[in-house]
């Protein structure tokens, strides 16, 4: 019994520490524009597809979601502790387009960046 569930948790502790190192490097590179699937694949020396199964595995995410969720995560953090304008925020997170910053944070989170700015101030 006890071999049986050491060898489940493996696969589990692997995916976690494969997800922790592309993390990193989402983090590290979150403000650039290019920033894609493909290349933390090339970082990673791995194909895109297998990126996707394991991200995919160890999160439940597709890569580009996954990517997303952080910069989203990341423009959180910023509109309640920087007072920069959301312009600035938005391109801190590899956005270009100002408009479509402000789409992909609302579909996320349910308010625009600056509803969300304005909540959390306020409370």
């Amino acid at each position: 019994m006890k071999t049986a569930l050491k060898n489940e948790t493996r696969p589990m502790r692997v995916n976690m520490f494969f997800l922790q190192k592309v993390t990193d490097i989402i983090n590290q590179k979150i403000s650039d524009p290019g920033l894609s699937p493909g290349s933390i694949a090339k970082e990673l020396n791995m194909s895109v597809s297998q990126l996707n199964r394991k991200i995919n595995a160890a999160s439940g995410y597709s890569t580009n979601a996954y990517i997303i969720q952080l910069k989203v995560n990341h423009a959180k953090k910023q509109l309640v502790h920087f007072d920069k304008n959301i312009g600035e925020i938005a391109k801190n997170c590899g956005f270009i387009d100002l408009a479509y910053f402000s789409r992909t944070f609302k579909r996320h989170t349910g308010v625009t960046p600056s509803h969300y700015r304005n909540f959390v101030q306020r409370t």
